[in-house]
């Protein structure tokens, strides 16, 4: 082998400390300081989440922050991403997993219902829009426009099509509306209801809205 060539395939090769590279040892100090983000979401709430308390719970320096995101908005901003794919992914999979239009709605809105009530701090991540909308910009339409595209297969398969344009988009924003805001007082203990009796309510709900039409009669 020509020395040249060997001394360029060394100096190539990543530099390790304790048997891991740079790329990866900066991936695990993010991980660190997404995970210890989660626990003050789940201890002390969203308004908790700032540089100095993520990097304590972490126990890295600042520097370490900067180092994989530019603001504590761009962190917040990444787990209010994540838990909704894992949300909406859990949803779709449920709602997919029936023919029957009216079991796939009930399996849907249980799907959620378990997911906010045995995780506290996905379920304040996943409404924390209520009390930041100005912080998410961009995640929230990313959000709504998920929403809004669940929502609406659901009531276009219930409806079975018999809604006009207008019927259907005052639907679809109604339930989106007043599900989010029914989930979060439920999680919140403010709703006296066990599992089964909130997702047969909030079913039941969802039926009625589908079925509302202003349409003029033909």
């Amino acid at each position: 082998m020509i020395a040249g060539m060997e001394s360029s395939s060394t100096a190539a090769e990543p530099r390790l400390w304790r048997g891991r590279t740079q790329d990866e040892r900066q991936a695990e100090r993010r991980e660190r300081l997404r995970t210890a983000a989660m626990r003050i979401v789940e201890e002390s709430g969203v308004d908790a989440i700032a540089v100095r308390s993520v990097c304590r719970e972490a126990r890295l320096t600042e520097r370490y922050f900067y180092e994989s995101y530019a603001s504590i908005d761009d962190l917040v901003g990444e787990l209010y991403d994540t838990v909704v794919d894992e949300v909406y992914s859990s949803i779709r999979q449920a709602d997919e997993a029936d023919d029957d239009p009216v079991a796939r709605g009930e399996a849907s809105i249980r799907v959620l219902a378990r997911i906010l009530l045995a995780d506290r701090a996905k379920s304040r991540i996943f409404v924390m829009e209520l009390s930041s909308p100005g912080l998410l910009g961009a995640h929230l339409q990313r959000k709504l426009a998920m929403k809004r595209d669940l929502m609406g297969g659901i009531v276009d398969r219930l409806s079975d099509g018999r809604l006009d344009e207008v019927d259907r988009e005052i639907n679809v924003r109604s339930l989106m509306a007043s599900q989010t805001q029914i989930f979060l007082a439920w999680a919140a203990g403010e709703i006296p209801a066990d599992e089964d009796r909130l997702v047969r309510h909030l079913h039941r709900i969802l039926r009625a809205v589908v079925a509302v039409s202003s349409a003029p009669a033909t």
